[in-house]
């Protein structure tokens, strides 16, 4: 059976204590925090 799944990534605030900017654009292990919490969402 297909399903879709819709989610929300909540990744707000002012990121102080990552070092400012956007924190779903911050590169993490040479890909940016979304594309690991995406990566997670995939079945």
């Amino acid at each position: 059976m297909d399903q879709n799944i819709a989610g929300i990534i909540l990744a707000g605030g002012q990121s102080r204590r990552m070092g400012g900017g956007d924190k779903t654009l911050l590169v993490l292990g040479g890909r940016s925090l979304l594309d690991h919490v995406v990566a997670r969402l995939v079945p």
